[in-house]
């Protein structure tokens, strides 16, 4: 990720030159295939997840780097079918079948035990034992979280950026307990446990 505030700047060039590459194939009367429709729709995550970082905004609610007009324009277009009964065909054509990937709101929970984990490793939480923390808190094995801190590692959002490390500390903690009893509640935890792979990083 960049290391300034142009997120949104820099997500956005990739976001156009897919769209470019979209509306060429379609152009030419192909239909894009689903390695283009997949990287068109990854660049628009990234573009809204840019947007929406707490970091983007300042305390008085003020977005630094404005929403794209190209990227407005594209979901109207495509609400404009869903409004008519129709899914529209660049999210039609993404479906697959079989076992779908971890929804935004699984990741979200997962990402504040990431967050967890980080602010324990780097002292600004006291907790020798993060990684077994968390495993109480949600329910799985130490085996599963040492699995998200490879997989989702890039997940843990700015968490409460306005804060300074104290507060930070103690939404962050409340944070955990609240994520963990919701993963919980949306029958993962221990039920869940044999669907994460081994993972030797610790």
């Amino acid at each position: 990720m960049p290391s300034s505030d142009k997120y949104v700047e820099v997500t956005s060039h990739y976001l156009l030159t897919m769209m470019r590459k979209w509306n060429s194939s379609l152009s030419q009367g192909k239909k894009p295939d689903h390695d283009l429709l997949k990287q068109l729709w990854g660049a628009v995550h990234a573009v809204l997840r840019a947007y929406c970082r707490g970091m983007n905004f300042t305390r008085d609610g003020v977005p630094k780097e404005h929403f794209p007009v190209e990227l407005a324009d594209f979901l109207a277009d495509q609400v404009d079918y869903i409004l008519q009964g129709k899914t529209p065909a660049p999210i039609k054509d993404m479906v697959r079948h079989g076992s779908p990937g971890t929804g935004p709101s699984a990741r979200r929970t997962i990402g504040v035990a990431i967050a967890y984990i980080h602010a324990a490793k780097t002292g600004l939480i006291k907790d020798k034992h993060p990684v077994k923390t968390i495993s109480d808190i949600y329910g799985v094995t130490d085996r599963a979280v040492r699995y998200w801190k490879t997989k989702y590692r890039n997940h843990q959002s700015d968490f409460f950026p306005g804060l300074d490390g104290a507060e930070r500390v103690v939404r962050l903690a409340l944070s955990v307990k609240a994520a963990g009893l919701r993963y919980q509640k949306e029958g993962r935890g221990s039920k869940g446990r044999a669907n994460y792979p081994r993972s030797n990083k610790q």
